[in-house]
């Protein structure tokens, strides 16, 4: 309907919204003294005389974190007159009032009686950086006038870390490692699982040393759930899986995201019976998403299937229920998937409106990939978009290993791909189409299908493109490494770039551990590199060169080669390197309690750690 009185050209002139919602806010205002003055005149009619106190004066918050919400602070309301208290409203007013929020026990359109109190609870949430201010306002009939606590806080920057996937079911445990390098600091975490968003946990970081913290004890046994960890200091966070349920036996570990996004690529995937496929899915919105899944299958199928996501929430889809046909409506535990027997499925996770954090995580049934059954299982975060360059530090193709490049082109027009392997008899190059709006798998150990062949000890990968793609390097194998055989798998989304810092927040030497550092350089100069291993007690630092256009391995269980030796749980790390070069960061474990196999690349920080 039109607003104003004034022509021009034709139209009428709408009024500055702004100033609308200035004059809103004034003239509710108004009616709070009005209601205010009223009451105070009812009781002086009635010869009472009504007085309140609230304590504290005032609230300061202190600095939060950008997107993270502060513990709550209560003000206490007190009717001290000899008639009784009434409370007309309680609001928020000024500058950044949409940055707090309050909720209270007190009889609002009621009455105070004398001698009585309530409580106002307030919460700071910074969504911007900067010092921020508000009041609490209390419209009463208070011979003083209302009652107005000012409010203040500071919106800080702090480091992001996402992780959609997650479960403490039976058989499951879950675990965030933290490291901050230099400095001190605090971890603001956020949990979101099928019921929602759940209480805040705020823990304290020292610099140096690794936190290990329980999910399954923050958010109690038998949940779905997605995570949000927000550094008030520069770091590195984990999420580490445990599962041995009966039917799996294994572990996942990845570096968090370092922000929600729209849009999620995955280029692995399979509904064969040898594997159980899911999309986890984690809007930490406060309001519901749609999003659609869209599928390409190597049977040249691409079904779009649409769900809505509620706000604070995790959902898991079951990508081997449903069928090759679009679905509108979807219900993600039965019908947003391909169904089964699909040998290839990627698939793009699109929300139409807010960003949302996607991972694919994926069980292995047992089977045997020529070495031995395995049951563990692997996990990624989607790429946010296709891109021309891919890299990956790890490889082998030992006897014992299967390792696979899984290229995806979503685009409209064929990719000629090429593989650059570097490996133990120097580099070898490959060349493949992949045609519009499919995907290719290469197979790293055989010669004969795009890749290098059997034995060689360190495979990394650079891959370029015509056209934007997507790649993952998924790998399984059944090896002793010489504290017994690890039946794993695990795999990892490439990177578009190379970097000079990288960090590590979940590591160990302790028995029955092997964990590695595989290092690419790609360049034309040899790196030399700088490793910083931090342990409970003092940090431990070792350098070494990597060779040009070559792949080094560096055992972290050893005391050679630029290893730090055996017994050190937990155990985080950090990369430096003069040359651009990318690490990665596998895992094998022969224990009980964490066994299997991992692998995440190295998160890489605006500035310094």
């Amino acid at each position: 309907m039109p607003v104003g009185t004034g022509q021009a050209g034709g139209r009428q002139q709408l009024p500055d919204r702004g100033h609308l919602r200035a004059e809103r806010r004034r003239a509710a205002q108004h009616h709070a003294e009005y209601l205010g003055d009223r009451r105070r005149e009812q009781g002086r009619q009635a010869g009472t005389r009504a007085t309140a106190t609230v304590s504290p004066t005032a609230l300061a918050f202190g600095s939060v974190n950008t997107g993270a919400t502060s513990a709550g602070k209560t003000v206490t309301l007190t009717s001290t007159g000899s008639g009784p208290l009434q409370i007309a409203s309680i609001t928020l007013t000024g500058a950044n009032a949409s940055e707090f929020s309050r909720e209270h026990d007190c009889p609002t359109g009621g009455s105070l009686a004398s001698g009585s109190h309530c409580t106002i609870t307030v919460r700071f949430s910074p969504q911007t950086s900067g010092d921020k201010s508000a009041s609490l306002t209390i419209a009463d009939n208070a011979s003083g006038g209302n009652q107005v606590v000012p409010l203040t806080g500071k919106g800080i920057l702090g480091t992001s870390f996402y992780f959609a996937e997650g479960f403490t079911g039976a058989g499951f445990q879950e675990t965030l490692s933290i490291l901050t390098p230099s400095q001190s600091g605090t971890a603001t975490i956020d949990y979101y699982t099928e019921q929602g968003h759940q209480p805040t946990v705020v823990r304290s970081l020292t610099a140096g040393h690794v936190l290990l913290e329980d999910v399954n004890a923050d958010v109690n046994a038998g949940h779905q759930v997605s995570a949000r960890v927000i550094l008030s200091v520069p770091g590195v966070v984990e999420r580490v899986m445990h599962f041995n349920n009966g039917t799996w036996l294994g572990s996942t570990d990845k570096v968090g995201a370092p922000a929600p996004a729209t849009t999620w690529y995955f280029a692995e995937g399979s509904t064969l019976s040898a594997f159980a496929e899911y999309l986890s899915i984690q809007n930490p919105n406060s309001s519901e998403v749609v999003v659609d899944l869209t599928y390409a299958t190597d049977r040249n199928q691409h079904p779009v299937k649409t769900l809505t996501v509620p706000a604070n929430t995790r959902i898991t889809v079951v990508v081997g229920l449903g069928n090759l046909f679009d679905n509108a409506n979807c219900a993600p535990l039965v019908s947003c998937g391909v169904g089964g027997g699909v040998v290839g499925v990627s698939v793009q996770v699109k929300s139409r409106t807010l960003p949302i954090v996607a991972e694919r995580p994926m069980y292995v049934m047992h089977y045997n990939f020529g070495y031995g059954p395995i049951a563990d299982g692997h996990d990624a975060l989607g790429a946010n978009a296709p891109s021309t360059t891919w890299n990956f530090a790890e490889g082998t193709t030992l006897a014992g290993f299967n390792e696979y490049l899984t290229l995806q082109n979503p685009g409209l027009n064929d990719a000629s791909v090429t593989l650059t392997y570097l490996y133990d008899l120097g580099t070898k190059t490959v060349t493949v189409n992949v045609p519009k709006q499919s995907r290719v798998t290469a197979l790293v150990f055989d010669a004969s299908n795009l890749g290098v062949g059997r034995g060689y000890v360190g495979v990394s990968t650079a891959i370029s493109s015509t056209q934007p793609i997507v790649a993952e390097r998924p790998m399984y194998m059944y090896f002793n490494f010489g504290t017994g055989p690890v039946a794993g798998a695990h795999v990892v989304v490439g990177a578009t770039g190379l970097g000079t810092l990288f960090g590590f927040a979940a590591a160990s030497t302790a028995v029955g551990e092997n964990d590695y550092l595989t290092i690419q350089n790609s360049g034309a100069l040899d790196a030399n590199v700088t490793v910083d291993y931090y342990t409970t007690g003092a940090k431990v630092t070792k350098q070494f060169v990597v060779t040009h256009s070559t792949r080094r391995t560096v055992l972290v269980f050893s005391t050679t080669g630029g290893g730090l030796g055996p017994g050190f749980s937990p155990l985080g790390i950090v990369v430096s390197s003069d040359k651009p070069v990318l690490v990665e960061k596998p895992t094998y474990s022969s224990n009980l309690a964490t066994y299997g196999a991992t692998d995440t690349t190295g998160y890489t920080p605006a500035g310094a750690f």
